[in-house]
């Protein structure tokens, strides 16, 4: 089985270019990864998961989304049974970065020594994962909110607080060092879909 992270920030096409991926292959050769909302205990739906960050102290968001893509990565070894190519939606790095973005916008805004401990254990679960089954992160990398703010919802982009939360998300994206061997595929947010799922695909058939 070989694991594919889509990285990158709110808005950069992580979903799209995943849609566009898993459409070429055979529904028994690449599925994609559980959602991360479905780790979250305190969001039943996706459609609870604004009112839950926004109502949530910081600590807590962190601490729930490092745990649940602890979780996620951890259940991903027994999708080898069942498939070849495991697409995931937001990789470690991604959620990290989400997590310490809450923190920077939220009182409190330190780091608690928890919330430390669940970065290292994510480390570690990400670390195992690699070491039984090739792991590649696939990164859609933009310098500024200006290239895809024309992708949020005009609800999206008239909400201030979120939009704290997307400059401080992409502030801890870009700040955070990829540790992944082999080093990710960076692919521009702002290139053509068809341009990205062509480098992606060929990307992934090398591993697979």
């Amino acid at each position: 089985m070989v694991v594919i992270y889509v990285d990158g920030v709110d808005g950069t096409g992580k979903s799209t270019l995943i849609g566009q991926l898993v459409r070429h292959y055979p529904a028994h050769l690449a599925i994609t990864a559980p959602p991360l909302w479905r780790y979250l205990p305190s969001v039943p739906t996706p459609q609870a998961f604004p009112t839950w960050v926004t109502t949530t102290p910081a600590n807590d968001i962190a601490a729930e989304l490092l745990s649940a893509q602890r979780n996620r990565i951890n259940d991903l070894h027994a999708l080898g049974d069942h498939c070849q190519i495991v697409l995931v939606d937001r990789g470690p790095r991604t959620v990290e970065a989400s997590a310490r973005a809450h923190l920077a916008t939220k009182p409190p805004p330190e780091l608690s020594e928890a919330t430390a401990d669940l970065i290292a254990e994510l480390h570690t679960a990400a670390r195992r994962l690699s070491a039984v089954h090739p792991c590649l992160s696939i990164e859609l990398a933009t310098t500024s909110y200006d290239e895809i703010i024309h992708r949020l919802t005009i609800t999206e982009r008239h909400d201030a607080a979120y939009l704290r939360y997307l400059r401080a998300f992409l502030h801890e994206f870009q700040s955070s060092a990829s540790t992944s061997d082999p080093a990710p595929l960076v692919l521009r947010a702002d290139a053509h879909l068809h341009q990205n799922v062509t480098v992606a695909l060929r990307a992934v058939q090398a591993l697979a």
